[in-house]
């Protein structure tokens, strides 16, 4: 994936995988499945 194609959604996914610590805690903060966010 290109800079190009990196959107707003992507960069807050990634935020939100670090302040949980994992994207299963990421997931279940933001109300979606783990394979939404990867």
């Amino acid at each position: 994936m290109s800079m190009s194609h990196i959107n707003y959604n992507h960069l807050y996914y990634f935020w939100h995988v670090y302040k949980e610590g994992s994207v299963v805690g990421a997931a279940e903060a933001l109300f979606l499945t783990p394979q939404t966010i990867t």
